[in-house]
């Protein structure tokens, strides 16, 4: 596991535990809400698995979390997503949206871009990328 991947992957376990204990929600109780495995979302939970963002809006929808919510985001971006950016325009999506990792490497891959533009480029690439996994997720395995 890459050291980044580790960062979101502790990041979002402490988030989420938070917000369910600060909601009074047992994991049992929001592995049924969710019709998540209670193992599985265990295991998230201590931060041995990161969720993809359907798992994530799932999970937040669970804990009665609402969309724009402070909280809401606060889920998304631990586990390395943006807030509600599906709705918004990639130019108006404010750099406090998109993890400092992500805007470090690429500020590393592309140093001459301002920041505005260097957001654009993570959530254009995140973009693409959750569209390839959701294509993936697809194919009939053999």
């Amino acid at each position: 596991m890459a050291a980044a991947d580790e960062n979101f992957y502790k990041l979002f376990s402490r988030k989420m535990r938070e917000i369910r204990a600060e909601r009074g929600v047992t994991q049992s109780q929001l592995a049924r809400e969710t019709d998540i495995n209670h193992s599985y979302l265990s295991r998230i939970e201590h931060g041995g698995r990161l969720p993809s963002r359907a798992m994530v809006l799932r999970i937040a929808q669970g804990l009665g979390l609402v969309e724009g919510d402070q909280q809401y985001n606060d889920l998304l971006e631990a586990a390395g997503y943006t807030g509600s950016y599906s709705n918004t325009s990639p130019r108006v999506v404010k750099s406090s949206q998109v993890s400092c990792m992500e805007l470090y490497l690429i500020n590393q891959m592309f140093p001459k871009l301002d920041e505005k533009s260097q957001v654009e480029v993570r959530l254009s690439l995140r973009l693409l990328m959750e569209g390839m996994d959701a294509r993936l997720r697809r194919i009939p395995k053999k």
